[in-house]
C-alpha cells in the first residue's frame, strides 16, 4: 500500500511539472511571435523609409544639376528644408522648368555640333594651307570649277592649264595689298589661255549653278584689249600689281587702272575714283570704307592665313569644348529631370514624412 501511494505521488508530481513546462513554452512562443512581428514591421518601415530617402536624394541631385545649368529653385524647396506642405510648390516649380530645359538643351546641343563642325572645317583648311593649297570661299568653289575645267581640257588632249586669278598675281608694295584685294573683289575667277577658252566655256556651262560666284574670264577679249592698252599710270592702283601672266596682268589693270592711289584722305575728292591704303574708297559722288579683305595674293598671304587659322582654331576649340561641356551638363539635367518627373520618384518623396514617422515608431516598438 505504501508503495502504491508513493507511485501515485510521483505520477502526480510529474503531471504537475509537465503542465508547468507546457505553460512556459506557450509564453515563450508568444514572445517569439511578438518579436518576429516587430522585426517584420521594422524591416518594412526601413524599406519604405529607404525608398523615400532615395527619392529625396534623386530630387537633391536633380536640383543640383539644374542649378549648374542655370535653372534655380529656391532653397526652401530643396529636400533638406522641404515639408509635406511645401511639396506642391516644388512640384509646380519643377513642372515649369520642363519646356525651357528642353529648349536650352537642344539649343546647346546644336551650338556644340555647329562648333564641332567649324573646328573640323578649320582643321581641314589649315592642313591644306600649310600644305601649300588654298581653300577658297563659297565651299572652295574656285578649286571645284578650276578642276572641272582642267578635266575637260585634259579629255580633249589639251594641257590642263586653268588657273585661279589671284594665284597669278603679286603686289609690289605690301602696304597697298589690302586695298588691291578689296578693290579687285572677286579674285577667284578662272583664267585659261585664249586657245582653250571655248573648251573651258563648255565645262563652265555644264556646271550650271555649281559654279557659284566664280566666273570664267574671257581671255580672247582680254588679249584683244591688251593690244590697245597703254601702261598703267604710276599713281594708279593697277601699278601696284604684278603678274608673269600677261592676261592676268591686263585683267587686273582693267579693274584697277582708274583708281588713283592717295596717301591721305585729303586728296580723295580730287579724282573721280581713288583710294587710300587704309581702305577709304572715293567713287564719283560717294565715299565709302571698304571692308578689310582676307588676303589671297602671294606666299606671304598664305603664311598669314595659316597663322590666322592657327589662332582662330585655338579660340574655336576652346569655345567648342565649353559648348560641349554646357551641352553635357544640360543633358545630365534633362536626363535627371526625366528620371524624377516621369517616374514614381515624386510619389515616393510624398511618402517621406509618413515613412520617417513610421520608422521611428517601429524602432521604439522594438526597443520597448
Amino acid at each position: 500500500a505504501a508503495k502504491d501511494a508513493e507511485a501515485e505521488a510521483r505520477r502526480a508530481y510529474l503531471s504537475a511539472h509537465s503542465a508547468a513546462a507546457s505553460g512556459e513554452g506557450r509564453a515563450l512562443d508568444a514572445l517569439s511571435e511578438e518579436l518576429a512581428r516587430k522585426k517584420t514591421a521594422l524591416d518594412k518601415a526601413s524599406r519604405d523609409a529607404s525608398r523615400s530617402e532615395a527619392a529625396a536624394g534623386k530630387v537633391q541631385s536633380l536640383l543640383q544639376s539644374l542649378q549648374r545649368s542655370g535653372f534655380t529653385v529656391e532653397r526652401s524647396l530643396w529636400p533638406a528644408s522641404l515639408t509635406a506642405e511645401t511639396l506642391p510648390q516644388l512640384q509646380s516649380a519643377l513642372a515649369g522648368l520642363e519646356k525651357p530645359l528642353e529648349e536650352q538643351y537642344f539649343a546647346a546641343r546644336q551650338s556644340a555640333d555647329t562648333l564641332t563642325a567649324e573646328v573640323q572645317e578649320k582643321q581641314a583648311e589649315l592642313a591644306s594651307v600649310s600644305g601649300g593649297r588654298w581653300v577658297y570661299p563659297h565651299g572652295d568653289a574656285a578649286t571645284r570649277v578650276r578642276d572641272a575645267v582642267n578635266a575637260e581640257l585634259k579629255s580633249r588632249g589639251m594641257t590642263p592649264d586653268a588657273k585661279i586669278f589671284c594665284e597669278l598675281l603679286s603686289v609690289e608694295d605690301e602696304s597697298w595689298q589690302d586695298c588691291v584685294e578689296a578693290c579687285l573683289g572677286d579674285r577667284f575667277d578662272i583664267l585659261v589661255p585664249p586657245a582653250h577658252y571655248a573648251a573651258a566655256k563648255s565645262a563652265f556651262v555644264a556646271l550650271r549653278d555649281k559654279v557659284g560666284p566664280i566666273s570664267l574670264l574671257d581671255t580672247p577679249s582680254i588679249r584683244t584689249a591688251n593690244r590697245k592698252a597703254d601702261a598703267a599710270p604710276a599713281d594708279s592702283l593697277a601699278a601696284q600689281v604684278r603678274s608673269e601672266n600677261p592676261l592676268a596682268a591686263q585683267y587686273a589693270d582693267t579693274i584697277l587702272r582708274r583708281i588713283v592711289c592717295c596717301d591721305t584722305p585729303d586728296t580723295l575728292e580730287n579724282y573721280p575714283d581713288s583710294a587710300t591704303r587704309d581702305l577709304l574708297r572715293h567713287h564719283p559722288f560717294r565715299l565709302e570704307r571698304l571692308r578689310t579683305p582676307q588676303r589671297y595674293i602671294g606666299l606671304d598671304a598664305r603664311r598669314a592665313r595659316a597663322e590666322a587659322l592657327t589662332k582662330a582654331l585655338d579660340e574655336l576649340t576652346a569655345r567648342s569644348k565649353e559648348a560641349a561641356q554646357s551641352a553635357a551638363a544640360l543633358k545630365a539635367a534633362r536626363d535627371s529631370y526625366q528620371d524624377v518627373l516621369h517616374s514614381s520618384v515624386m510619389d515616393e518623396l510624398a511618402a517621406l514624412w509618413d515613412a520617417r514617422a513610421a520608422l521611428e515608431v517601429a524602432r521604439a516598438d522594438c526597443t520597448a
